[in-house]
């Protein structure tokens, strides 16, 4: 009976193994989902800070223009200044928001990871299970 328990016990460690891999699979995914969702955050804060200050060269553009023209910054130059100021503001928000969202796919994207991971490790748990209650069965043992 010795002997006959070895494809037993070889199916048990390899069913355990497998499920241990698929766990640590997930897992390891989850870990690269968040470093990504990090990197996207930091990717659009950066394109925002570099945006606000291609704004801000514009604006003092304008102004620069107004000025040598002999314009007051009142009336159309005015208006035209609070337009692009709203604008500004409103794409930055865009860029912020952009990178919180692929921020939030990535996580989410990682925690189906680690769901999936844990499925296979159950099935490889289940899967183990019928193999060796079938060996079992081979050599009488039930």
């Amino acid at each position: 009976m010795g002997a006959a328990a070895i494809p037993a016990l070889l199916t048990a460690a390899a069913t355990a193994y497998s499920a241990y891999s698929s766990a640590q699979a997930g897992k390891a995914e989850r870990r690269a989902d968040d470093k990504a969702a990090k990197r996207a955050k930091e990717a659009s804060s950066l394109e925002a800070a570099d945006t606000e200050k291609l704004h801000r060269r514009i604006i003092a553009t304008q102004e620069a223009l107004y000025g040598a023209s002999g314009l007051t910054m009142e009336g159309s130059p005015l208006l035209v200044q609070q337009e692009a100021l709203m604008e500004s503001k409103e794409q930055l928000k865009r860029i912020v928001e952009g990178g919180g969202y692929a921020s939030g796919v990535y996580k989410s994207a990682g925690e189906q990871a680690v769901q999936s991971g844990n499925a296979g490790a159950i099935q490889s748990l289940l899967s183990g299970a019928s193999s060796t209650y079938t060996a079992g069965g081979n050599y009488n043992w039930w």
